[in-house]
């Protein structure tokens, strides 16, 4: 849904109407990860992160289902605190503040190696272990292009799951 400026209104509308094309809605009474993109300490100006409006839209919506929330990530430039400035700098802990979600720095809260033994290629993956308290992610990367990957998309975002 094509949404033409960071208002978080507009941003909780288009929310609503994509999940309800989908056949699918937000989860209720359930304790909730965000995970955006924040992959250093750049501004919303910057285009690089996921913009704080889009985070708040998704808190507000969540709040009014009875959702704990939490908003986690683990910084690509990890060194001690860098993922907390991140926070700050994105616009994303004043988010995190009005909503009263919990910031999570994975790198901080640590991981737990996780087995899948059935699983065909990678067996096991270190992950944060804020996992096993969280009913549901929900994945919230920034759209843009990467040197690597040329596009930097949802499946990669969920990298920021391995702390540090």
């Amino acid at each position: 849904m094509r949404v033409e400026r960071y208002d978080v209104s507009l941003i909780r509308n288009a929310i609503a109407r994509s999940l309800d094309a989908l056949g699918c809605g937000l989860p209720r009474g359930a304790r909730v990860l965000l995970k955006p993109n924040v992959i250093s300490q750049n501004y919303p100006a910057q285009s690089t992160t996921t913009h704080p409006s889009v985070i708040e839209a998704l808190c507000a919506m969540l709040r009014d289902n009875g959702c704990s929330i939490a908003i986690g990530e683990s910084s690509a430039f990890w060194q001690p605190g860098h993922t907390r400035r991140g926070f700050r700098t994105s616009g994303i802990a004043d988010v995190a503040d009005r909503y009263g979600a919990e910031l999570v720095a994975f790198e901080e809260d640590g991981g737990k190696l996780y087995h899948r033994d059935d699983n065909r290629i990678l067996k096991a993956a270190l992950l944060t272990r804020r996992l096993d308290s969280t009913d549901y992610v929900i994945n919230v990367p920034k759209l843009k292009t990467h040197a690597f990957f040329r596009l930097s998309g949802a499946v990669k975002n969920l990298f920021g799951l391995v702390p540090g």
